[in-house]
This record gives C-alpha cells, structure tokens and sequence, in this order.
C-alpha cells in the first residue's frame, strides 16, 4: 500500500479512542493512576470488582486510600521507576492461575506511552 494511502487510514481512526475500546472490554480489572497516585481511568470491570469500595466513585482519588503499608510501598516503587524515564512507562498485567504448586503467565500487555503517558 502506498504511504499516502497508510496516512490517510490511520487519520481516520482515534487511536485513543481505539484502544480505550479495547481495554473497557477486557474482563480483567484496569485501574490506571498518575503519579500522584490519583486513579485516572478504571474499566468497567473495575467498577464493577471495586463497588463496594466506591466502584466509578474512586476516581480521582488516591490508589494509595485502599492499601496496606506493605503494598503502599510496592506502589510507590513502581511510581518512582515510572516517573524515572518514558521509556519505563510500560504496563505489564498478569493473570495468576495457581494449580497446585504451578502459576502460570496467562497474559501480558505493554501500553504505548502515548496513549497511556502518565
């Protein structure tokens, strides 16, 4: 295809909106904060995980009013290799499938720092 032709496809196609679409269908909770701490984004599988805790509500408030000193920390680690480079911002999720004594990698997804900069 030809380059004018590629241009013109991907004009017409909102990226974010796109990949917005994508995420607000996965059935896994998407919970997405800024260095603040503050969370941006949930999907609609968060919502709904998260109701009683205050669902859609949470938003704009700290992911840190939710958590243990022990997983404070851990946020904080991650919070501070995020806001280090542009190139660390890459989201990795995993689904922990234990049977027995195997967990396995079920999925892993990378967000390009457009579209999810922080």
């Amino acid at each position: 295809m030809e380059k004018s032709k590629k241009k013109k496809i991907y004009k017409k196609i909102d990226v974010v909106k796109f990949y917005k679409s994508i995420v607000d269908q996965d059935r896994a909770s998407v919970v997405i904060c800024n260095l603040k701490h503050e969370i941006i984004y949930m999907n609609p599988a968060a919502v709904i995980s998260y109701a009683k805790r205050g669902g859609d509500k949470l938003i704009g408030r700290s992911l840190l009013d939710c958590h243990n000193p022990e997983s404070k920390d851990k946020i904080q680690q991650v919070v501070d290799w995020f806001a280090i480079d542009e190139r660390h911002n890459i989201v990795y999720t995993f689904l922990q499938m234990s049977i027995g004594s195997i967990t396995r990698k079920a999925k892993e997804v990378k967000s390009s720092k457009s579209i999810w900069k922080i």
